[in-house]
């Protein structure tokens, strides 16, 4: 093989290795012409590449290398595609656009670069220019590109052009933006951003190696005639200004006389011998100039500042979630939680300090103030010191400290398809005395008050610490790597603690506080919460931000003078050893422990305790046992409970008595260590049933503590044992804080400064990793992904039984029809019940292990299992299963961290015994509530549930509550009893579990009868007995599939409570005439009980029409008043717009003679999107407030509970589009007006709403479409809405809606009755069957380029789907077998030969 040196032209490395070229991809950044990026793809172009791809800014400066290279080899595949570097949404949106189109990609050419600018610009995340368009850009852009390099492993390359330019400077690390450009010179900037090229194929080098994926740092020579230059005016002067700036910087010579000038040609040659030569493997990660590898300045070769590089990119690139803590850059003094991004903006915003820490545009400022939500790339955050308040900040402006997870939270790692939940965490603090603080203390000593211990300040002797990453007035007192397990919440009670009482558990819905205060004068005083307490506010010399009022609505002074202070903000977390100023009107009605109201004493002083005074509970449940019924005398405690029993009178902190009947629910307390040595422990008395889980004591379920929360030591003495400070100073010692004024008042609190978490993470393919949180993401769709240890049921074998029918026996159960379930509520019973063990994402498939012989019933939609279920042994059965085979619902998806009520250990083993020898538990003698699965809200107004006890009532030990810390492989939880006497884990089955308690805001997104477990008691006779009464909240969910059970429409016709009690009575609800087939009648193939029939029309229908039948009684607004009146005019005048203009063949609407303000809409899905030749059914209702209001809009969803097939088409039937009202529009003209159409609202369903990527349609996730952040989510939603689109074909045929009968027959069916196959319906199964067949020849070369509907690549503008999963292909074949089943009983008959037939 020739040896390549530096005269050797690119053309010749080409022609002497153009094996290694032949049927590669390459991509090539900065390929204008006259430049490095352009000649090297002509070069190429001598031999015969697969692809070539190129970017530049702009395609007029790329048409003319495109033209070179077709006249060179015209064979060659060529694509432009645009990219400004600078711009990291430009980066994604070409990556992504690069990513559609290519399997894999072998050589990527990172060559586009800019040189020395002569001021000092920053792009528009604020990053220095040329470090953001020469290394972040690429960083960035070969991150997005990396699953299609991994593709080509091994053997792909990435080449990273550098020059000599390194050797003017390494990269500044903590000043990469030369302080905001104050110290900024051309050529330090263009020495930073050509080291970050060599240190990036280190870095990509150190992480790709073993994948056989090799990088190089490429030196192409000083080579003039390019337009790297052209805004240099004297280029010669310039070069020659680089010398002091390089010895300034590095203390060395520059040596530009060793590097001579070469022509263009010569200058392509280091880089394609990175990216082809076979003879430099090995090599990977090394600098390269003239052809070969050689050494270059120790700072561009060192692996530290690589993966220091490596870190700063990720951190540059990441965007910040909520709850996470940060520091603010230009004054690291300020640091807090990040609590509203652009993408969770949270609730509304309400009165609170707001400072302009940073500089902010007033459009940006005023967007957020009156919205509430943060501007994109901008987050606002929370300061630790309550009196910084809350500041706007630029995301570049923030450096990430850690990240926030809790256990059970679902993450992703950058760079990966596979999410994983969070299985245990381990936190780190950094904690700051709260009597340490200096300006708190320098009040105090205006106050004559002084503390026994002056706090010391760091000396000579604490160098050798380590720096913070936040700037502290004091480091020598932060008490440092303090694990989670020493400290607790400062508060004795908090919101949202569980409080165990006697008996019955519940959650802390508001607290009342005591906040006792010393003041100057040494008197004692006591006041009921903390209205009426302020603290300064210092002057940061910064302006603050006042919320907007609104239609003369005075907001009322958050921030006030008082008490002689200029500048005070009203106090939310009063803490011993804080400094406050008192409203008089407090001090005159407070409760004195010493002295007496002074008017002539300043109205300040010290907080020396807070206590909880009274915790307001709504009481969840009650302990209970078996249960008999037999007794309803027993009540809830009542709702507020006092947490001591002398608050009223207590005169020193020391002196305060608990209330022994009331235990708050410790979730930090861990377990100890089993005292038996191994023997299995359980509640009352180590019954064997409930085995001690040992693996489990160092899983740690997180107090949910945050930067600038206080806390406390556990164990005060050994504290003072472990933190003695170290290397002989007291820095980090523990030093107690004691009072002279105040002696005995405990001010040994402290605040969380800095927090670092590790967290433990269990993934979709069964493995397990610890990491820093901050590698992680926090990951959450708007319909969650299965993972390991979830419950499922298989729709195979899926048995149902309509409501009302559960008492005659097994008469009423029939096998699942999906058909039938639509027309009445059903109960399901699902044969195959099993948990989840991996999950393969990418072919949508689940590994399931089985449970032996489950017994399970779902109920209410199945939020609720059945009285009697039953989980059972689980088995050794494992089975690979479609993920569209698979359902789960919520009454089986548990959380760790839920709280949970045990059954009793006798009688969870007697319903064992029951179970193994084929009892039926639901027909136990005594009616019981054992097997609830109880989801619970928190309302203080929950009523009570008595149950009557078979254990004994004086048993003090509540161990029959606990929180889930961990869930098995086996279908087991462990269990943590945090309240019991000896905090232990037991491992039990999901049997063993009575009730689980949600206190998430998940709740309040159900049905408030659904989730009151005391309305559920209040119904207990009719619910769960087996007398076949209707279920009582068959009301609750009117919807299954989009279509009201009761074949009607209309909020006006719901239930209501009198209503329901009088259904009730009658035993049975008959909400359609249609029975449910019966096993022996029902055909293999699904369909209804007589196949509809058909008319061949001799024409196509028109498209607008009005009928003289009456409307059907599933028409949405059938029941609500008729419009009349100037409103009829108008809706005269809609009818002429749609007569004339609807698109052909595309939307089709129908009204009725008798009520025009009705209409039933037919939208055929747009081709080439996942919806394509579907009808989508909409119903409008013109209302009273009609044109000034929109219309009423109503989707008929046919989806088989498999979710929504558009994140804007909800199954109930709610459709989200600016243009209803329902989505909140970005502008003006996106909303409803007087002057809006019908037909604009129709077609903007059909072009807003059946598009080719749906997934991006979802709120919050329609900025990621240019982003790979979520190209695999969109892509498997797109494919998942495809396949459910061939089943909304399926139930229009099997059940045509009434008024579109003509319609669908005349599209989807055969105009001759020789020729069945002649047809839409008959090419979608062809053409569904075609991607099938394509899709696992793609699958099998791992080809996962886009697919038009029949699986052809070959026309770019068509294709949108990747090839079909396994998972996806399973369901869509069984799809097209039940259509071509039902193409082939076709009843048809010609128009004229009788009336036609259809859902009524």
């Amino acid at each position: 093989m020739k040896t390549f040196s530096r005269e050797t032209t690119g053309v010749e490395v080409v022609n002497e290795l153009a094996d290694r070229v032949n049927g590669k991809t390459f991509v090539i950044t900065g390929a204008s012409e006259k430049g490095l990026g352009a000649e090297t793809a002509v070069a190429l172009a001598h031999a015969n590449p697969a692809r070539l791809i190129l970017l530049a800014r702009s395609q007029s400066r790329v048409e003319s290398v495109m033209a070179r290279i077709k006249e060179l080899n015209p064979a060659i595949p060529v694509t432009f595609v645009p990219v400004s570097l600078d711009d990291f949404d430009s980066v994604r949106s070409a990556a992504a656009t690069i990513s559609d189109s290519i399997n894999k990609l072998d050589y990527l050419i990172n060559n586009a670069g800019i040189m020395a600018l002569t001021k000092y610009e920053t792009n528009k995340n604020g990053i220095e220019l040329q470090f953001a368009t020469n290394h972040l850009g690429h960083f960035l852009f070969t991150k997005l590109l990396m699953p299609k390099i991994l593709a080509a492993a091994p053997g792909s390359r990435i080449v990273n052009l550098t020059s000599l330019g390194h050797k003017i400077g390494p990269v500044r690390f903590n000043d990469y933006n030369f302080s905001n450009g104050k110290e900024y010179d051309p050529w330090s900037a263009y020495g930073q951003a050509k080291t970050a090229n060599i240190l990036f194929s280190l870095g990509l080098t150190q992480r790709l190696r073993s994948r056989g994926i090799q990088s190089y740092g490429v030196h192409p020579g000083a080579i003039f005639n390019t337009n790297l230059a052209s805004h240099i005016e004297d280029v010669q002067a310039s070069l020659a200004s680089i010398e002091p700036v390089a010895q300034k910087n590095t203390g060395r010579h520059f040596p530009l006389d060793e590097d001579p000038p070469k022509p263009i040609e010569q200058g392509i040659t280091t880089t394609l011998v990175a990216a082809l030569d076979p003879r430099i493997e090995g090599q990977s990660g090394m600098y390269m100039a003239d052809a070969k590898c050689q050494p270059t300045y120790e700072y561009a070769e060192d692996v530290g500042n690589a993966e220091r590089l490596w870190r700063l990119s990720e951190e540059l690139m990441r965007a910040l979630e909520v709850y996470d803590h940060v520091v603010y850059k230009p004054n690291r003094s300020l640091y807090g939680t990040v609590s509203r991004t652009s993408h969770d903006p949270g609730h509304d915003l309400e009165e609170e300090l707001i400072i302009a820490h940073a500089e902010v545009p007033a459009d940006a400022l005023t967007e957020f103030v009156t919205t509430g939500v943060p501007p994109v790339g901008y987050v606002f955050v929370e300061f630790a010191d309550e009196a910084a308040g809350s500041s706007l900040v630029r995301e570049e402006d923030l450096d990430l400290l850690s990240r926030d997870f809790q256990l059970g939270d679902t993450v992703k790692r950058d760079g990966s398809n596979m999410i994983g939940t969070v299985t245990d965490v381990d936190e780190k603090y950094t904690l700051e005395p709260t009597a340490s603080n200096g300006d708190i203390a320098r009040r105090l000593r205006l106050l004559s008050i002084d503390f026994v211990h002056e706090y010391p300040a760091c000396s000579p002797a604490c160098a050798s610490h380590p720096p913070l990453p936040f700037s502290h007035r004091n480091p020598h007192v932060l008490i440092s790597n303090v694990p989670s397990r020493d400290i607790k919440k400062a508060s004795d009670v908090v919101l949202g603690d569980y409080i165990v009482k006697s008996k019955w558990i519940g959650l802390v819905d508001d607290v009342e506080y005591d906040v006792v205060i010393g003041l100057e004068n040494k008197s004692i005083v006591v006041v009921t919460n903390h209205h009426g307490l302020y603290i300064p506010v210092p002057d940061y010399g910064k302006p603050l931000v006042t919320l907007p009022e609104y239609e003369e609505l005075k907001r009322p002074d958050f921030v006030v003078a008082t008490q002689g202070w200029a500048t005070t903000i009203p106090v939310q977390t009063p803490r011993p050893g804080v400094f406050v100023i008192i409203d008089r009107s407090r001090l005159r009605g407070g409760r004195w422990i010493s002295g007496t109201y002074d008017p002539k004493c300043a109205a300040q002083g010290v907080v020396l305790d807070v206590r909880a005074r009274d915790a307001l509970v709504g009481w969840v449940s009650i302990n209970f046992g078996r249960e008999t019924l037999s007794s309803r005398s027993e009540t809830s405690p009542r709702s507020e409970v006092p947490i001591y029993e002398n608050i009223n009178h207590f005169q020193h902190q020391m002196n305060l008595t608990p209330n022994k009947d009331v235990k708050i629910y410790d979730c930090g307390r861990m377990p100890c260590r089993n005292v038996n040595h191994g023997e299995a422990s359980s509640p009352q008395g180590g019954d064997p049933s409930y085995a001690e889980a040992e693996d489990t004591h160092n899983v740690f379920p997180g107090q949910d503590l945050r930067i600038g929360d206080y806390v406390k030591f556990r164990d005060t003495t050994a504290a003072a044992v472990k933190y003695q400070g170290s290397e002989g100073s007291s820095h980090g010692a523990y030093l107690r804080a004691i009072s002279e004024n105040f002696p005995g008042w405990d001010f040994d609190e402290f605040k969380v400064v800095s927090v670092q978490q590790n967290a433990t993470v269990l993934w979709q393919d069964g493995s397990t990793t610890t990491c820093d949180s901050a590698t992680l993401n926090g990951y959450g769709l708007f319909e969650p992904e299965l993972q390991p240890t979830d419950i499922v049921v298989k729709r195979e074998g899926m048995r149902q039984r309509p409501v009302g029918s559960r008492g005659t026996g097994d008469s009423g159960v029939t096998d699942f029809d999906e058909m039938a379930f639509f027309e009445r509520p059903h109960d399901l019973i699902p044969q195959m019940v099993g948990v989840v063990q991996t999950v393969d994402p990418n072919e949508r498939v689940a590994c399931v292990r089985w449970y032996e012989e489950p017994r399970i019933e779902l109920r209410s939609s199945g939020q609720m299992l059945a009285h009697g279920s039953h989980y059972g042994p689980i088995g050794h059965v494992v089975e690979d299963v479609s993920l569209y085979e698979i359902l789960s619902f919520p009454a089986l998806a548990r959380r760790r961290r839920d709280m949970c009520l045990l059954e009793d250990p006798e009688e969870f083993l007697r319903l064992r015994q029951l179970y193994d020898a084929g009892g039926d538990i639901a027909a136990l003698g005594e009616p019981r509530l054992a097997t609830i699965r109880a989801v619970t809200n928190t309302r203080p107004r929950r009523r009570s549930i008595t149950r009557q006890r078979s254990r004994h009532e004086d048993h003090e030990d509540p161990d029959w509550t606990g929180q889930v810390v961990a869930h098995g492989l086996d279908g087991t939880l462990v269990v943590r009893l945090g309240a019991a006497k000896q905090c232990r884990d037991i491992r039990v089955e999901r049997d063993a579990i009575l009730a689980y308690i949600n206190d998430s805001d998940d709740a309040d997104s159900i049905d408030n009868n659904m989730m009151d477990v005391d309305w559920i008691m209040d119904n207990y006779d009719d619910d769960w007995s087996d007398e076949g009464s209707v279920e009582p909240i068959s009301e609750s969910v009117e919807y299954e599939g989009g279509e009201r059970l009761d074949e009607d429409a209309g909020d006006e016709n719901w239930v209501s409570e009198d209503d329901d009690e009088e259904l009730q009575a009658d035993g049975d609800i008959e909400m359609t005439d249609a029975e449910p087939a019966s096993p022996e009648t029902r055909p293999s193939t699904i369909q209804l009980k007589t196949n509809p029939v058909w008319v061949l029309a001799t024409q196509a229908p028109p498209q607008f029409l009005v009928l003289e039948e009456e409307p059907p009684a599933d028409q949405f607004g059938l029941h609500s008043a008729q419009t009349a009146g100037t409103s009829l005019k108008r809706i005269m005048k809609e009818h002429n717009i749609l007569k004339s203009s609807l698109p052909e063949g595309e939307i089709y609407v129908r009204t009725y003679e008798s009520r025009l303000d009705l209409m039933r809409c037919l939208i055929i899905g747009p081709r080439d999107t996942p919806y394509e030749n579907a009808p989508f059914v909409v119903d409008l209702y013109l209302g009273e407030g009609f044109p000034d209001q929109p219309p009423t809009a109503h989707f008929h969803s046919w989806t088989s509970g498999l979710g929504r097939i558009n994140p804007n088409l909800y199954e109930e039937g709610k459709i989200c589009l600016s243009l209803l009202g329902t989505w909140s529009g970005k502008h003006d003209t996106e909303k409803w007006s007087d002057k809006a159409t019908l037909l604009q609202l129709l077609v903007s369903l059909q072009g807003l709403v059946f598009v080719k990527k749906p997934f991006y349609n979802e709120a919050g996730f329609e900025g990621y479409e240019n982003d790979s952040k979520y190209t695999l989510e969109a892509e498997q939603y797109g494919e998942k809405a495809f396949v459910m689109a061939r089943g909304f074909i399926k139930h229009a045929l099997l059940r045509p809606p009434k008024g579109l009968i003509d319609v669908l027959g005349w599209l989807y069916l055969p105009h001759d009755l020789t020729k069945l196959g002649d047809s839409l319906l008959g090419t979608i199964i062809d053409r569904g069957r075609m991607l099938i067949a394509k899709s696992e020849e793609a699958r099998a070369v791992k080809d996962d380029s886009l697919l038009d509907s029949a699986g052809d690549k070959d026309d770019p503008t068509r294709v949108f789907l990747k090839p079909l999963s396994r998972g996806a292909s399973v369901m869509l074949k069984r799809l097209l077998d039940n259509l071509q089943g039902q193409m082939e009983q076709l009843e048809l008959r010609r128009e004229g030969e009788g009336e036609d037939e259809g859902e009524s």
